[in-house]
Order: structure tokens, then C-alpha cells, then sequence
């Protein structure tokens, strides 16, 4: 003759089992939800990074425009690839970056072709390299 189980009884005597069942699950889901996290914060590190050395290359050739009247350093074409490099990477920052860098793209297609001419435009320039790399550095803080 069989012996029926109750239901109650069942999980009464497959506690042990059934805990432990629990207990692997969530850790492995939490350990799963760690790893896409540091991925992520990875991700944006490396991308805040390139970020920052990009805007201080830029900064580079908008100071020696303007300030020493350089024409190899200070080649306002020299720009355009680090500008289109830190407008691509900050959107994949965050959407506050992301902003700064559209803005910085917008500030430096108005004013690139007279940074060495016109300290109004090498000034609006560097106040947007400075709006960008300020977004950055924030970001940059508040990575964990």
C-alpha cells in the first residue's frame, strides 16, 4: 500500500531542500545584477575617461589658436575628431552628458572657424569644454 503525503508534509520534510532552493537562486540573481552593474559602470568609466583626455586635447588646440596664435597647433580642423569623438561618447555616459556633448558639438560647429580670430568664440568654446568635462567629472563621482 502507497503512502499518501500531505502537501504540508511534503514541504515539512523538504524544507532543508527547498531553503537552500531560495537561498542558490538569489544569490545567483544577485550576482547576475553585480556583474551587468560593474559591466555598466565599466562602460562608463573607459567612456568618461576618453572623455576627459579628448576635451583636454581640444582645449589644447582652442587655447593655442587663441592665446599663441599657433596655426599647427592651433588648427581649428584639427578639432572636428575630437569634438565628433566626445559628442559619440558622452551619449554613452549618461543623458546629462550626452547634452553637454551635443552642446559642446553645437558651441564648436558655430565657433570653430574663428577661435583664433575672435576671443568671443575661443571663449564660448572653453565654457562649453568646461560644461562638458564638469558633467563628466560628475559622473565619474558617482560611480560606485
Amino acid at each position: 500500500m502507497a503512502m499518501r503525503y500531505s502537501f504540508g508534509s511534503q514541504i515539512h520534510n523538504n524544507i532543508v531542500a527547498l531553503v537552500s532552493l531560495t537561498i542558490a537562486v538569489s544569490g545567483f540573481s544577485y550576482s547576475l545584477w553585480r556583474n551587468e552593474q560593474t559591466e555598466k559602470n565599466r562602460n562608463i568609466r573607459t567612456a568618461s575617461f576618453e572623455v576627459l583626455m579628448e576635451v583636454e586635447q581640444l582645449r589644447l588646440i582652442v587655447d593655442s589658436a587663441n592665446y599663441e596664435k599657433d596655426k599647427a597647433l592651433g588648427n581649428p580642423i584639427t578639432g572636428w575628431p575630437h569634438v565628433l569623438l566626445i559628442k559619440d561618447l558622452s551619449h554613452l555616459i549618461d543623458t546629462d552628458t550626452g547634452e553637454a556633448g551635443d552642446n559642446l558639438y553645437k558651441v564648436w560647429s558655430d565657433n570653430w572657424d574663428s577661435i583664433d580670430s575672435n576671443p568671443d568664440s575661443a571663449q564660448k568654446v572653453t565654457s562649453a569644454i568646461e560644461e562638458m568635462r564638469g558633467q563628466d567629472l560628475k559622473v565619474l563621482r558617482m560611480l560606485r
